[in-house]
């Protein structure tokens, strides 16, 4: 019997489309672009800009991929099997809201894209059990 508790997420990689195993990818983003455009940053926009969220095109992306489909040489990854619960989504986000350069990434979209299924994502981490198509938001 596991230690582990049983996974929440399954991790689906943005290249090949399909599932990500323990020990065979990453969800990660390139930290040196996310610190050249935090740091550049000059069109007005605050990087923590969450109602232009969906239509900032200067978002660094965060990406889901097998390590053979793809890892930048200056990736910031997370191991899937680390991120596979919703728990440990919750803990990597805090931890991630604590680096400057996150603020200039798509995070905030990423973490919509698995709890929203209306978002479309068809990569990335996703819910094993899916949810309710007809969430509203929150307070709904």
């Amino acid at each position: 019997m596991s230690d582990q508790p049983a996974p929440d997420l399954m991790a689906i990689c943005d290249i090949c489309m399909q599932p990500v195993g323990d020990g065979d990818g990453h969800v990660w983003a390139d930290q040196e672009d996310a610190n050249t455009a935090f740091y550049n940053a000059d069109d007005g926009h605050s990087p923590l800009d969450f109602l232009g969220l969906t239509t900032r095109a200067d978002l660094v992306a965060w990406r889901t991929t097998h390590t053979i489909c793809g890892l930048s040489d200056y990736a910031y990854k997370i191991e899937v099997e680390r991120i596979r619960t919703w728990s440990a989504f919750l803990h990597w986000s805090a931890h991630l809201a604590d680096k400057k350069w996150n603020a200039a990434t798509d995070w905030q979209l990423f973490i919509l894209r698995a709890l929203e299924p209306k978002l479309g994502a068809v990569s990335g981490l996703r819910p094993v059990r899916p949810q309710d198509l007809d969430f509203d938001g929150i307070g709904a």
